[in-house]
């Protein structure tokens, strides 16, 4: 018989290497994440003959399994191109206003989701609201709370629940604090000095 030596590698694949003769054939196996129509469940298998002229017959190709439309992740968007992506491809991702990947102020807020061999995406949690009572307490006179739902605003995204007798005071860097509501009322303790307390006042006389 006609010999056809070792057949050739072809991408993407692994065969035994043997030499054939013909009508002998080479079996074929995609390696993982890779199909001959790119599906995950398609075929990844396929032979090469050998024929009467000593070369190798067959146009087989294993190509990159396929993922569906990327998911988007909570509290995030998509930053790079749009579209499918396929085995070994990635899809940029970053956290909207107001959201870190921890939590934190100055936490990452970019991650990467990659379209895996069953043709399904890596899993990623996304982003949570960033704590913006990180370093402001409102205290001593009250407590710091984080808005829910923020605007990516730092001012506008936590406020102060102040204890009775305080309210919340914006300073002009934006800052949110607890201070003591004036209780004298106009003209109190004339001809003496009035004394603002906490929901009281005295005078001075």
């Amino acid at each position: 018989p006609v010999e056809c030596g070792t057949a050739p590698d072809r991408k993407h694949a692994s065969h035994p290497t043997k030499k054939r003769v013909f009508p002998q054939t080479e079996p074929y196996t995609c390696l993982s994440g890779f199909t001959l129509d790119g599906n995950a469940n398609g075929v990844n298998s396929f032979e090469l003959s050998c024929e009467p002229d000593g070369k190798y017959k067959g146009d087989f190709a294993c190509q990159n399994v396929k993922c569906n439309a990327v998911p988007v992740p909570p509290n995030s968007e998509r930053t790079d191109k749009e579209g499918d992506l396929v085995y070994l491809e990635k899809a940029d991702f970053q956290c909207l206003p107001g959201y870190t990947l921890d939590g934190f102020m100055a936490g990452n807020l970019k991650y990467k989701r990659s379209c895996q061999a069953d043709g399904t995406y890596s899993k990623h949690p996304g982003c949570v609201n960033a704590d913006d009572c990180e370093g402001h307490s409102c205290s001593p006179n009250g407590k710091c709370v984080d808005n829910d739902k923020p605007t990516g605003v730092h001012k506008d995204d936590y406020h102060c629940v102040c204890d009775d007798g305080f309210e919340e005071k914006i300073e002009d860097d934006g800052t949110r604090t607890c201070f003591n509501i004036p209780d004298c009322p106009e003209g109190a303790c004339l001809p003496g000095e009035c004394h603002d307390l906490v929901n009281d006042y005295k005078c001075d006389c």
